[in-house]
């Protein structure tokens, strides 16, 4: 969609070994080609051309302009599925504060209800409890033979 090929991603350390662009370095690559152009016998790299410079800042460029688009529409997606979590997870707890209302009407609602109350339990204050072990407490010494 945006005339980009899907690269599969780079290993931390792959990417920990590229250099990172200076801010501006693409502005300056046309007038770096030039001056190689005119000095390209004394410096001797026939590895780095005006050529290659300039095809550098056009892809660059190019990049660049797609990845603002692409970072555009995922902060979008992002937000919009924010936006979804913050609504099911509102509903989902105002689920559990009319059960925890109603629990002494009807003593059977918590049991129904549990998968959503453990879930819940579980992210708040510290997660769910713990059960109590049946082995020795940690306060207590522990010998090893």
């Amino acid at each position: 969609m945006l005339g980009v090929t899907l690269s599969p991603p780079l290993k931390p350390e792959q990417t920990a070994r590229l250099r990172k662009a200076l801010p501006g370095y693409a502005g300056i690559l046309d007038d770096v080609a030039a001056l190689l152009e005119e000095d390209a016998g004394a410096l001797n790299l026939p590895d780095v051309t005006p050529e290659a410079l300039l095809e550098a800042q056009a892809e660059q460029k190019y990049l660049a302009a797609r990845e603002a688009v692409a970072h555009a529409v995922y902060r979008s997606l992002f937000e919009q599925r924010m936006q979804v979590d913050d609504r099911a997870m509102k509903m989902l707890e105002k689920i559990a504060r009319r059960i925890n209302a109603l629990k002494e009407d009807d003593r059977d609602l918590p049991g129904r209800w549990k998968l959503l109350l453990d879930f819940l339990g579980t992210f708040r204050q510290g997660g769910a409890r713990k059960p109590q072990s049946a082995g020795p407490a940690a306060t207590e010494p522990v010998t090893v033979a």
